[in-house]
């Protein structure tokens, strides 16, 4: 038999299940090890920098966070975005967004 979660496991493509385990894992507070999930995405795998912030946003408001939280992580993601479109240093961007995640998650007001 075929369950629902056995459908959403193999539709699921490796860009978006290694974003939610990124984003968990850097809530969590493993920082370091959700930066280099996330420098293998860009650099080995190939996945433009974008691509990724726009999974790791997708991500994000499936989870339960309150509102203000929310708001102040899809801002930073707005800044992010328009830094790499600028063509700044995107794994440099990238990172610090993450760090950012990390602290308003730990604020959790």
């Amino acid at each position: 038999n075929v369950t629902e979660d056995d459908v959403y496991t193999h539709s699921e493509t490796t860009l978006n299940r290694t974003t939610r385990e990124i984003v968990s894992l850097t809530i969590d507070g493993s920082y370091q090890d959700a930066r280099k999930m996330m420098r293998s995405l860009v650099a080995v795998d190939g996945y433009d920098p974008q691509e990724v912030l726009l999974a790791i946003k997708r991500d994000l408001v499936k989870r339960p966070f309150n509102h203000t939280t929310l708001t102040k992580v899809l801002e930073r993601v707005a800044e992010i975005d328009f830094r790499l479109i600028q063509g700044k240093n995107s794994f440099v961007h990238l990172a610090a967004f993450l760090a950012s995640l990390r602290n308003y998650t730990a604020e959790k007001t």
